[in-house]
């Protein structure tokens, strides 16, 4: 997509498309449902967010076993991926539990 968009000379469109992608993505994680465990929590505290080269890394703190908190990390991957792909951006990733 960086090729075709360079050789047509449209990369200020292209870039400008993917942060209004990447932007409408990220709003999952700002808006919506947060679980009750979670939202007692200060909003500082709720998850974590870092973006490096091509990554985006998330975390989320664990209160007890993991249940709630795995289920919300798919739940919310899977809308990222979604708001994406309709998009255009196909996106790919892993979840892990463990120290971040």
């Amino acid at each position: 997509m960086i090729e075709e968009a360079h050789e047509s000379g449209t990369q200020q469109e292209f870039l400008t498309d993917l942060y209004e992608a990447l932007t409408a993505g990220r709003n999952w994680l700002e808006d919506k449902y947060i679980p009750e465990e979670l939202n007692a929590l200060p909003k500082k505290d709720r998850y974590a967010l870092k973006a490096f080269t091509d990554n985006i890394v998330i975390g989320w703190p664990i209160i007890d076993d993991a249940e709630l908190e795995l289920g919300s990390a798919f739940s919310k991957v899977a809308e990222f991926q979604f708001s994406m792909a309709i998009r255009g951006y196909f996106v790919r990733g892993a979840i892990a539990i463990g120290q971040a």
